[in-house]
């Protein structure tokens, strides 16, 4: 097998199930929309939705990750933020007044994770040379900025918070999709090679 055809099996495998990151992406900004149409729904609502969120995303990463351990070098950061959200998703849910009280500091502290890992995502792809990286690099740290709004400013209450989460909600979807689509060439160029 000549190096240009292991190099094509490798990027192929490389990011198969690329489309798992449209659905999370899609769920984001569905998320995102929902949050942004519905300021005033209850505190609660908001936060069982964020809680449920939390729960499916982690099992979608999670997914993603196992998916793809054999190829992607910080598949292990992918998999335990799928499970820490899996795991905060489940909490949150069966404990709504926890919730309640404590979601400017999850959904913060959620942001910031996302952010991060997208950050180490964009470099990811950085190695495999994909032009795009810096997009969700850029992506990343307007979601970190966004979750140090709402870590530093959990006072300031509902509205406020539910604005900066539907921003970063929709935000983090756009990046997925866009990412899941640079993974789709990424395989169609492993089959071509």
């Amino acid at each position: 097998m000549s190096e240009l055809q292991k190099l094509g099996n490798k990027i192929k495998s490389a990011v198969k199930n690329w489309w798992i990151l449209t659905i999370l992406g899609v769920f984001f900004i569905i998320l995102g929309i929902w949050v942004f149409r519905n300021p005033l729904e209850s505190y609660l609502g908001l936060s069982l939705y964020f809680s449920i969120a939390m729960f499916i995303g982690g099992i979608f990463q999670i997914f993603f990750s196992i998916s793809n351990k054999d190829i992607l070098p910080g598949w292990g950061w992918q998999l335990m933020g799928g499970i820490l959200q899996v795991v905060f998703g489940y909490v949150l849910t069966s404990n709504p007044e926890i919730t309640m009280v404590m979601l400017p500091f999850f959904v913060g502290f959620w942001l910031l994770f996302r952010s991060i890992s997208l950050a180490s995502f964009s470099l990811e792809l950085k190695s495999f040379l994909l032009p795009n990286w810096w997009l969700y690099l850029l992506f990343a740290i307007l979601i970190g900025i966004f979750s140090f709004l709402v870590l530093t400013r959990p006072i300031i209450g509902g509205v406020t918070i539910v604005a900066w989460t539907g921003i970063a909600l929709i935000l983090a979807g756009v990046a997925q999709i866009a990412i899941s689509m640079d993974l789709k060439k990424l395989h169609s160029l492993g089959k071509k090679l």
